[in-house]
């Protein structure tokens, strides 16, 4: 396992950081974006990276 640290919580760092996790790693994602932070919701995300999501870090909550 490794730590891993994923900047920016865009459609490719966010799906990065997901797969990463899959794989059996701790993965940490930084944003300094907060309008970003606070629009992301779960219907951006793919299937496969909200299948991962739930997996990992349980249902995540509509936003």
């Amino acid at each position: 396992m490794q730590n891993i640290c994923v900047v920016g919580t865009g459609y490719v760092g966010l799906t990065t950081g997901v797969c990463f996790a899959d794989l059996g790693n701790k993965v940490t994602c930084i944003e300094i974006d907060l309008h970003k932070l606070d629009t992301l919701t779960v219907a951006q995300l793919s299937g496969t990276s909200l299948a991962m999501i739930e997996k990992h870090y349980g249902q995540p909550e509509p936003g």
